[in-house]
């Protein structure tokens, strides 16, 4: 058998080896500090140059975002602009029409236009399904015509002056589709 003999460890009274305990001890510190240092200073660099690729994201959707709004809203002002001429279009149309359907009302009580309606007279030699002659051929022959009384001109010049606005109301109400279409 081997006997284990323990032998005093001599130590010294200068104090050496608690100076190179607290170098130990101090050098060991700095490296667990100088890691966690470099652990979260490396953490923050990847931490800023991720906010920063992400702020430079969010700037430029948001630039583009505004772009669209900018599009959009300019679209729109074009879009009401061209609908309110059509609008102007059609109030200038109603009033001048209006204005030269007075005029000629006017004129056709005052005497300066007269309506005629263009009748045409048969032949000297037709004659009826029963081979008399027409009372017609007996009067003349060629086209003849008459003129309209004024109340009935009026109102011919009335339905017309209707017919013509419900035109101009429906050009305006086409114009208007084929813009929101658009």
């Amino acid at each position: 058998m081997v006997a284990i003999v323990h032998e005093p460890v001599q130590r010294r009274a200068d104090g050496a080896g608690v100076i190179r305990l607290v170098v130990v001890l101090a050098v060991v510190l700095a490296l667990i500090g100088a890691y966690v240092y470099g652990r979260s200073d490396g953490q923050d660099i990847e931490r800023a140059a991720t906010m920063a690729r992400d702020n430079a994201a969010l700037t430029a959707a948001a630039t583009r975002i505004r772009e669209a709004e900018e599009r959009r809203r300019a679209a729109e002002h074009g879009h009401a602009r061209r609908l309110d001429e059509i609008a102007t279009d059609y109030q200038r149309e109603k009033a001048n029409a209006k204005m030269q359907n007075d005029r000629l009302l006017a004129d056709l009580r005052d005497g300066r236009v007269r309506l005629r309606i263009a009748a045409e007279r048969a032949a000297a030699g037709d004659r009826d399904t029963s081979g008399q002659a027409s009372a017609a051929a007996c009067r003349s022959d060629g086209a003849a015509g008459g003129e309209l009384p004024g109340p009935t001109s009026a109102d011919l010049l009335a339905l017309a002056d209707d017919a013509d606005a419900i035109v101009r109301q429906l050009a305006s109400c086409q114009a208007v589709i084929v813009e929101d279409r658009k």
